[in-house]
């Protein structure tokens, strides 16, 4: 089993000490204010796409399933990426066997990918904000 590298908090202080005690020895953990919605962008996207998929599917039920099994930038779907195994739907499945055999490659260059376009949206961002690096025990005003 492995532990992911990264993870987003959001929610009660209260909890939060315990938590970033575990995360020491186990992952990197990013804290984000669940009233600010634009530091917590990722989680107002999913909740965005499934408010879409749940009004707008007769079945939401088959609506989620077709999401998940849906491929991404990287060829692969959420649940192959979660299950390591494609999902059976109705949605049409296009040469099975080649993603199967390409499929680890794929991942790592995708990765690599996604890590350099996140470190130009950053790059972009700061710029932008006029943010800079701050320092432990330094305060913010």
């Amino acid at each position: 089993m492995e532990f992911p590298k990264k993870c987003i908090l959001t929610g009660a202080r209260s909890s939060r000490q315990q938590i970033q005690k575990f995360a020491e020895y186990w992952f990197l953990l990013t804290t984000s204010s669940p009233k600010f919605s634009q530091s917590n962008g990722e989680a107002e996207n999913a909740v965005k796409v499934a408010k879409n998929i749940l009004s707008k599917s007769a079945d939401p039920n088959l609506g989620l399933l077709a999401y998940r099994a849906i491929p991404l930038e990287s060829r692969l779907s959420a649940a192959k990426l979660l299950f390591g195994r494609a999902l059976r739907t109705t949605l049409p499945v296009i040469n099975l066997q080649q993603q199967q055999t390409e499929e680890r490659p794929e991942f790592k260059a995708f990765c690599m990918k996604d890590q350099k376009l996140k470190e130009c949206n950053k790059r972009n961002f700061d710029r932008r904000r006029g943010a800079k690096e701050l320092t432990r025990g330094e305060s913010i005003v």
